[in-house]
């Protein structure tokens, strides 16, 4: 008998194709008159072979490789080598929270699987004893065959027979956004200096930042947060092709936002050099301000929280006003969601869900 389990788990989304596993169309003969075609296969990870009693190797597509992927494999490895079981997707039967988009990283993703009972039990010992692995020996053995980019934080066993759905079960979800920016100078005398300019190698928070290449002020910034807080239509927020699926009227209980560093931009323009004719050391500068916005609520739709930090940024620019949304953003208009940016996958992070 299958038992559930909950794995939290964390990733560096920067290299993966989303989370959810990816279908291919698939063709072994390209032969028209050939009937032996496969189309629409499932990459799924090979059974054992039940003559040898081998596993076939797992080959990603490694332009399209998912963290699902790799979590399944990771699994089915594990049990594998454990347990004489043929062990399918089917029968693990993963179940996530939330499926993050291409680049999108995770802290706290939830994911509930099942597992053989026969996978679960060591060797008896000395007093010839049986107990279930522990949690933390099954995140161990998860963990040793995940890629170094992917983490299980928890393992958490589920008791009684009702099937745990993550998704269903959500009471909400927190999201965060890290941007690094160039701060408005009230006067207005400072100098731009681009986001390719002010980027650092090896700054802590790379890659899982957008290198915002405008420049923000504060005080808009904090007044854009707490506009779009509360319950609204936020439509225009949604990507066009899920934006008349369901119910687009959603309650946002947190968006705020937290500067978590601000320092001098790098000194690459300020090189005291006697033939400098540009005279560039007398040029002002001005911060840098890495900051990170965290956004909660029951629910959101596809892309929604980029498209929030993309009009977010916008305000922040000047290029937006919050004078006239309730006849402009609260409408629903596709012509207004035409015009709001979407933010780079590169920032966004799943924190945590609640349930």
């Amino acid at each position: 008998m299958p038992r559930q389990y909950i794995l939290i788990i964390s990733y560096d989304g920067t290299r993966f194709h989303g989370f959810q596993r990816q279908y291919a169309n698939v063709s072994t003969n390209t032969s028209n008159n050939s009937s032996n075609k496969v189309v629409g296969v499932m990459k799924k990870r090979p059974r054992v072979d039940t003559v040898t009693g081998v596993r076939p190797p797992l080959v990603f597509n490694h332009k399209t490789v998912t963290v699902q992927e790799c979590l399944e494999s990771a699994i089915l490895h594990w049990i594998g080598n454990s347990s004489p079981l043929l062990w399918t997707l089917e029968k693990l039967n993963l179940r996530v929270a939330g499926r993050t988009d291409k680049g999108v990283h995770a802290r706290g993703q939830v994911v509930a699987v099942q597992l053989p009972e026969e996978a679960l039990v060591p060797p008896k010992d000395n007093n010839n004893q049986q107990a279930l692995l522990e949690p933390w020996q099954i995140q161990r053995a998860i963990h040793g065959r995940l890629p170094i980019d992917i983490s299980i934080q928890r393992v958490i066993p589920v008791d009684g027979p009702e099937l745990f759905d993550p998704r269903h079960s959500a009471k909400s979800k927190q999201y965060s956004y890290t941007l690094k920016y160039q701060r408005a100078a009230s006067n207005n005398t400072e100098v731009a200096v681009g986001a390719q300019t002010f980027r650092t190698a090896l700054d802590d928070a790379a890659p899982c930042v957008w290198l915002c290449p405008f420049v923000l002020q504060d005080d808009k910034l904090r007044a854009a947060c707490q506009a779009l807080l509360g319950t609204h239509d936020y439509s225009v927020f949604v990507h066009k092709e899920a934006r008349r699926d369901k119910d687009n009227t959603l309650t946002i209980t947190r968006f705020d936002m937290e500067i978590l560093k601000e320092y001098a931009p790098p000194s690459l323009y300020l090189i005291n050099d006697s033939n400098n004719n540009n005279n560039n050391n007398n040029k002002p500068y001005a911060d840098i301000v890495l900051a990170k916005f965290y956004v909660e609520g029951e629910r959101f739709r596809r892309t929604m929280v980029r498209n929030l930090i993309g009009f977010l940024v916008e305000v922040g620019r000047g290029a937006q006003t919050l004078d006239d949304m309730d006849q402009t953003i609260w409408t629903g208009s596709d012509q207004v969601a035409d015009l709001i940016p979407v933010a780079p996958a590169s920032g966004l992070c799943l924190e945590f869900v609640k349930f």
